[in-house]
């Protein structure tokens, strides 16, 4: 009886064992497909990191270009002004910072100092001003310049006087010790 209780329980054991097996040929297979998963998702990662790498050599070169365009653009306009400024010279930089930030600086070197267009004077303004309207191709320039002192005035008229466009200039200065060039007409009120 020994021998059939012994074949039994070998029996029993084997059946157990088969069981465990699969169970763990299931959890194979789950591994198996996990495994398969994870692979296709490292290969769509690789992929998308490629294209973030294609993706970001495009922004940066369309960076590099936009600011090779406006830093070209810039300087035209600066050197156009500083064709009509009496003194310094106009001043525009452009930059991004790393977080895209675009930063725009303007304004007006002088004595090797720049001040920046918002801290010029009411005079500086004006003169900046109507130099940035000549690089604007306005037909008809219009000066303000109330707040420039005789020699500005007299700086601001000369360098006008140059430009084959219609130049009005207004004042409630006395113009004399002022040298008018010829072609200004002055007209009192």
């Amino acid at each position: 009886m020994t021998d059939i209780q012994t074949l039994k329980d070998m029996a029993a054991g084997l059946r157990q064992k088969q069981k465990n097996l699969r169970a763990d040929e299931a959890v194979f297979l789950k591994v198996s497909g996990l495994n398969e998963e994870i692979e296709k998702a490292s290969q769509e990662k690789a992929d998308f990191d490629e294209q973030l790498i294609e993706a970001k050599k495009v922004r940066d070169d369309a960076k590099a270009r936009k600011a090779a365009a406006v830093s070209e653009t810039t300087s035209r306009i600066a050197e156009k002004m500083n064709q009509v400024l009496p003194f310094g010279e106009a001043v525009f930089s452009y930059d991004e910072d790393e977080d895209g930030k675009r930063l725009m600086r303007i304004g007006w070197k002088s004595d090797g100092k720049t001040t920046p267009y918002n801290g010029l004077s009411g005079a500086q303004k004006q003169i900046f001003d109507s130099a940035l309207m000549l690089v604007l191709d306005a037909d008809i320039i219009v000066v303000e310049a109330a707040e420039l002192d005789p020699e500005n005035l007299e700086n601001t008229l000369i360098e006008l006087s140059g430009l084959d466009k219609q130049v009005i200039v207004n004042t409630w200065h006395s113009l004399d010790g002022v040298s008018v060039p010829e072609n200004f007409v002055v007209v009192g009120v």
